[in-house]
């Protein structure tokens, strides 16, 4: 496990698999040059560091699994309550127990929206290219995002605007296939 040099940047998040019993946890931890990736499964953990100075990018792409869970919990509720309340006998055992099943499903639901939008987070260096499950909602991703972004520049340095913007329109002319005028050979 990491020692103290570490900063908590998330908490533990299980990451999808198929098998449930050997979904791995992950967590981000903060070091002092580098981001920390535990991933935690029943007897094993895996560590992955990304340092500041080698980050290529940080992206974040919003996703439809925030609504895909509403419309799950939306119906799910709605059995539920139609289960519970239309059932034509008496206040039993059964009807308790669907309207309590309904409400907390409603919880889920109401949480699920608290929380706000779903996205998968990619960080790329030059050698690889991970995503981190623990930023799962975006105001979590662009909470880290504010405290990791000062790092990599305090390790990298910052592009000034207009070398950002020759970089840019000579990436863009060499995947036209144009030769730009800098680059064009002397003959």
């Amino acid at each position: 496990m990491p020692d103290n040099r570490y900063t908590r940047l998330t908490w533990r998040k299980r990451r999808s698999t198929k098998i449930a019993l050997s979904a791995p946890r992950s967590a981000l931890l903060l070091g002092q040059d580098h981001i920390l990736k535990v991933e935690s499964a029943i007897f094993a953990e895996d560590y992955k560091r990304f340092f500041f100075r080698d980050i290529q990018a940080i992206t974040i792409k919003t996703n439809r699994r925030q609504i895909v869970w509403n419309g799950v919990l939306a119906v799910l509720l709605a059995l539920l309550l139609m289960e519970g309340f239309l059932d034509a006998a008496t206040w039993n055992a059964w009807r308790v127990t669907m309207v309590i099943m309904a409400s907390m499903t409603a919880v889920l639901l109401v949480l699920n929206n608290v929380f706000g939008a779903t996205c998968d987070v990619r960080i790329q260096t030059a050698v690889q290219n991970d995503i981190l499950p623990p930023l799962s909602r975006v105001k979590r991703a662009s909470k880290a995002l504010e405290l990791i972004r000062p790092l990599i520049v305090q390790a990298q340095g910052q592009l000034p605007a207009d070398e950002a913007a020759l970089r840019l329109r000579e990436l863009a002319a060499s995947k036209a296939g144009t030769i730009t005028p800098a680059a064009q050979p002397n003959i």
